[in-house]
């Protein structure tokens, strides 16, 4: 499965924060906090740095989904989803340590 990048491309008011700061650079929706029961399920005992990267697998329900038509702004489709399984792993594109270690 491709991945794709889901970094705002300035058409949506919606992730315009109050203050009125600048846009966010990905919609508010789409980031995840987890605190220490979810970090301790997931086998985290400690924390990676800031900025660094991981690669999340997820299964979801679907729990709703939404479409709506409006005069002057065309339709607006909508789908929730709630994460019911995680798994979080080192950057698949980041060598293993295998592979440092020994040169492959």
């Amino acid at each position: 499965m491709d991945l794709i990048d889901m970094k705002n491309t300035g058409t949506d008011d919606s992730a315009v924060p109050a203050d009125g700061d600048n846009k966010p650079a990905y919609p508010w929706g789409l980031s995840l906090h987890l605190d220490d029961e979810v970090l301790a399920k997931l086998g985290l005992t400690t924390l990676p740095a800031v900025g660094s990267r991981l690669q999340l697998q997820a299964r979801v329900n679907v729990t709703s989904v939404g479409e709506h038509e409006s005069e002057g702004s065309g339709k607006d489709r909508n789908v929730s989803l709630q994460v019911t399984a995680l798994a979080l792993g080192d950057d698949p594109d980041k060598p293993s340590r295998a592979d440092v270690m020994f040169g492959e």
